[in-house]
């Protein structure tokens, strides 16, 4: 069996915020490369210390973008809207991190346990394909 502390200590923001940080720049890579001709957007991450946005800026000016956050004892994605944006800016999800009984760390919501990827997923498919 795997030693349970070293796993939990191990199981910190800073550690899956930097890994959320490094998936999310592969997702914007693989969405830039994927996008459509007639896609006028495109699409980037900057990172700021113990934050980062990955931001879809369009030709007319209209952008959005959604901001990770990290703090000793949370990680938050905030949807935002930009100018012209005519969707309405969702909810922020909030997570903590857990160690599962199968020595996952995870990040979890007020609802459910999301591994990295999914907590990505949920944050930016909007941002990715609905606008």
């Amino acid at each position: 069996m795997e030693n349970w502390v070293k796993l939990r200590h191990d199981c910190s923001p800073f550690v899956i915020f930097t890994k959320l940080r490094l998936g999310a720049e592969e997702d914007v890579k693989t969405r830039n490369e994927l996008k459509k001709p007639e896609e006028k957007v495109s699409f980037k991450l900057v990172a700021n210390g113990d934050r980062f946005a990955v931001l879809r800026e369009g030709t007319s000016g209209a952008y959005a973008s959604v901001v990770f956050k990290c703090t000793e004892s949370e990680i938050s994605a905030h949807p935002e809207a930009g100018q012209s944006h005519q969707r309405a800016s969702a909810d922020p999800l909030r997570a903590t991190l857990t160690l599962t009984n199968e020595g996952d760390c995870k990040l979890k919501t007020d609802k459910e346990e999301l591994t990295c990827w999914q907590f990505r997923k949920k944050v930016l498919e909007d941002l990715f394909f609905n606008f």
